[in-house]
């Protein structure tokens, strides 16, 4: 049997609800915290302590392939 709690989900009226919702999970010192919006919500990589995203390389180097294969 596991200890604590092991997942929970929440929904939320506003963005400014959900992204102080994040910050204070954050501060209390859980790591694996993710937060889904219809749209983005600025700042919630930093609330939610998460560095750059590597879509945007990955996204780029695949494109280069896709052009460079279709020579």
């Amino acid at each position: 049997m596991t200890k604590g709690y092991y997942g929970a989900v929440a929904e939320f009226e506003s963005a400014s609800t959900i992204f102080q919702a994040a910050k204070k999970a954050t501060e209390k010192g859980y790591r694996a915290v993710d937060a889904h919006t219809p749209f983005p919500v600025h700042g919630m990589d930093d609330a939610l302590k998460q560095g750059p995203s590597p879509i945007g390389w990955i996204c780029t180097v695949c494109g280069l392939t896709g052009i460079l294969a279709a020579q």
